[in-house]
């Protein structure tokens, strides 16, 4: 079984950050697929650069790491590869269900074995789209809709 693993950091709902990151300690290195938004990563893992995070998380035997960069698209890492794939413009109505949309789109490809780059393209493509409607759920594609 494939394990992913996306926090959703909400930090206001933590009485203490370093609990949150004692948490990630004990679960990341559980996790074969991980993506943190770039604010996830100085209260989940202590750093606050994408480059940094995602060797750290390669450290803890991640095998697909994803830093989210919002309009910039994602920088991501899979064992000695290490890829920026940007997202495509669009017209944001709302930012939420940004992450979890990139999420869907790329466990719906085959981030570890297949073609990466195609991979983090369609998962771009699915959380920017997912930005164009209101709320999380409405901008969701479905597959026809990414060719």
């Amino acid at each position: 079984m494939t394990v992913s693993f996306d926090p959703n950091v909400r930090a206001h709902l933590w009485k203490d950050l370093r609990d949150l990151r004692a948490l990630c300690r004990d679960v990341l290195p559980l996790c074969d697929i991980v993506k943190l938004a770039e604010e996830e990563l100085l209260p989940c893992l202590g750093v606050s650069d994408p480059s940094e995070a995602l060797h750290a998380l390669h450290t803890l035997g991640v095998k697909l790491a994803c830093v989210t960069q919002g309009e910039r698209g994602v920088l991501a890492r899979r064992g000695s590869e290490v890829l920026q794939v940007p997202a495509p413009k669009v017209e944001v109505v709302d930012t939420t269900g940004a992450g979890d949309g990139f999420v869907a789109g790329l466990l719906a490809s085959d981030p570890l074995q297949g073609d990466l780059h195609q991979a983090l393209r369609t998962a771009c493509a699915v959380g920017s789209r997912v930005c164009t409607r209101l709320g999380a759920v409405a901008g969701l594609p479905r597959r026809a809709d990414l060719r």
